[in-house]
């Protein structure tokens, strides 16, 4: 099954504007940056053919364009002055019929049955500039063909990227970290545009349970933005018909994305398979063409997914259904070995076993330093970009405006020298009047000192080795500051720590000095030791409940490991029987709603 919704409202018959709209008095892209941004295009057909009506309406100096695919009179992209009559006209002329009075030209952009763009001019051209345009267009009409070829090389390798982004689910060794490597796969792989996944898995009486989201988010079990995915699994798992709306909106909505996609590995059977969910753009990537791979991940991946949950399961879990079943069915003799079994099991569930807390966590820098301004003043140039290499005392990461500094600079060497020379003139005859006039000497010195240093200070240097890690401050430049604002930020990148957001009702079992395992999103398979360092004494509010900050440091950080990543933590929180560790979450929640 599959299905796809958009959030936003679906275009009009004429289609939606091209980007590159014609409008007076705006300056234009170039025709080298068009040119470029076509090349480049990885767009659905429909806003390929809106770039590029509007390049051929620039080129050809056009106050109106059409493009139309063949037996159609409904336009698939339009620009400029766009009416009615002249649409009526254009989509004559693009018909083949006879060509409509008034300065509209005719460019065909494949074969005979391909989409053609219509432009109407402002004024009849001269006969050698008209020359020059038309072989503008004709060297434009190439791009569309490029854009076929890469769109049928796309799909032909289609099958070639899901089979690589099913496999990772078997690659790894337990199935949350199959799940895991499955959704992460799904954003990076599928195709440009993809923005977020979700794999869902069926659980018992028809439910289906949320088994990784990625990127990761808080969004824990019991919170509207799980409820909301898990809402849109269960539709997705159980619609029987393809293209619903139902699921797929649901999918967007909970995802936070434009549109969506929704899949299930076998439509109707929700114990078949995994469902998968993705959201995109669907600017950047087709909507049906998001759908098919999605459906295709879908069957590939659930033979995979099938195994690792099969061995996922622990033997305290399936014991239980295989007694059941020989109590059912068997003779005497397997009855009695059942009951003994079942007072095994009983005993064994009373030890106590290691115990683990697990919890979101989000890689942070150890160490950060922030670079403000040092007064008030404007962001005069940014040298930076994030992500950049500094150096400490060497790296200039931006300047702030010192045009009013050093005129007052000016000023003061002016009364400097002023005095000065007022100081020597009446050092012989009035000793009074010039000791005044070196004190007032002294005083601009103290003044030109501070103008200097306030010139330095504009100067914003690393104050360490690292990485830039605030935002990008370029659209700035110009904008007031205000004294002691953080403008910088840099960070060691081999300095990391991470922060386990832990839930409150578990936050008492962990302890300084407890040793845990982070396995990050972006590589599920690998498992990282680190120690826990500080418990956090107070809790935080968030969507998913109060939760407790508590640090850990890494045994060693990875070089690919980056500061902002996500993952899954367990720590270790001593030992707890068997029983205690299935049944207590239930009952401290029905504890904690008892009257």
């Amino acid at each position: 099954m599959t299905q796809t919704a958009t959030a936003t409202s679906p275009p009009a018959a004429t289609a939606a504007a091209p980007a590159l709209r014609l409008t007076r008095g705006q300056a234009q892209p170039g025709p080298d940056e068009c040119f470029a941004r076509l090349r480049s295009f990885r767009g659905p057909t429909e806003a390929f053919l809106a770039e590029l009506l509007g390049l051929q309406a620039a080129l050809a100096g056009a106050v109106a364009g059409w493009v139309f695919a063949a037996g159609s009179a409904e336009p698939l992209a339009a620009t400029g002055a766009v009416d009615a009559a002249s649409t009526a006209r254009a989509a004559a002329l693009a018909a083949g019929e006879a060509s409509p009075p008034g300065p509209f030209r005719l460019q065909p952009l494949a074969g005979p049955e391909g989409p053609v763009t219509v432009l109407r001019l402002p004024v009849p051209v001269a006969a050698g500039a008209d020359a020059v345009t038309r072989e503008r267009l004709a060297l434009t009409a190439t791009l569309y063909g490029l854009h076929e070829q890469r769109l049928a090389a796309e799909r032909a390798g289609a099958g070639l990227a899901v089979a690589a982004i099913a496999a990772v689910a078997g690659e790894e060794a337990s199935f949350e970290a199959g799940a895991l490597a499955l959704a992460a796969a799904l954003v990076d792989r599928l195709g440009p545009g993809a923005q977020a996944a979700a794999v869902g898995w069926p659980g018992r009486g028809g439910r289906v349970r949320v088994a990784a989201i990625a990127p990761l988010t808080d969004a824990d079990a019991g919170t509207s933005a799980h409820q909301a995915l898990a809402a849109a699994l269960a539709e997705a798992s159980r619609s029987p018909l393809p293209h619903t709306d139902p699921a797929a909106a649901l999918a967007a909505e909970a995802l936070g994305t434009p549109a969506a996609a929704a899949v299930a590995a076998r439509p109707g059977e929700p114990a078949a398979g995994p469902v998968l969910l993705l959201g995109f753009d669907p600017a950047r990537l087709d909507p049906g063409l998001a759908a098919a791979r999605l459906a295709a991940v879908a069957a590939a991946a659930r033979g995979p997914l099938a195994l690792l949950a099969r061995a996922d399961r622990p033997l305290a879990g399936r014991l239980p259904e295989a007694l059941a079943r020989v109590a059912v069915r068997g003779g005497v003799g397997r009855r009695v070995v059942a009951a003994a079994l079942a007072v095994a099991l009983g005993a064994v569930a009373l030890v106590p076993v290691p115990a683990t807390v697990r919890a979101g966590f989000t890689a942070e820098a150890d160490g950060a330093r922030t670079v403000a301004a040092a007064a008030e003043g404007q962001l005069a140039s940014v040298a930076v970009m994030p992500g950049d290499a500094v150096r400490a005392g060497v790296t200039v990461l931006g300047t702030l405006a010192t045009d009013e500094l050093r005129l007052e600079r000016a000023t003061l060497l002016a009364e400097r020298s002023t005095h000065r020379r007022e100081a020597d003139d009446t050092r012989g005859h009035d000793p009074t009047a010039s000791r005044l006039a070196e004190l007032e000497v002294e005083r601009l010195d103290a003044a030109i000192a501070l103008a200097d240093h306030r010139i330095a200070a504009a100067r914003l240097v690393s104050p360490i080795s690292g990485v830039v890690t605030s935002p990008d401050l370029h659209p700035r430049i110009g904008t007031p500051v205000t004294r002691g604002e953080t403008l910088f930020e840099v960070a060691d990148p081999a300095r990391l720590t991470a922060a386990v957001a832990v839930p409150e009702a578990v936050a008492h079992r962990v302890r300084v000095g407890a040793r845990g395992r982070l396995r990050p999103a972006s590589h599920p398979g690998v498992s990282l030791p680190v120690t826990v360092t500080r418990l956090s004494p107070r809790g935080e509010a968030t969507a998913a409940g109060t939760v407790f900050r508590v640090e850990v440091a890494f045994d060693r950080v990875p070089g690919w490991l980056k500061e902002g990543s996500r993952g899954q933590a367990r720590i270790d929180a001593g030992h707890a029987p068997l029983l205690g560790q299935w049944v207590g979450p239930t009952l401290d929640a029905l504890r904690l709603h008892m009257p």
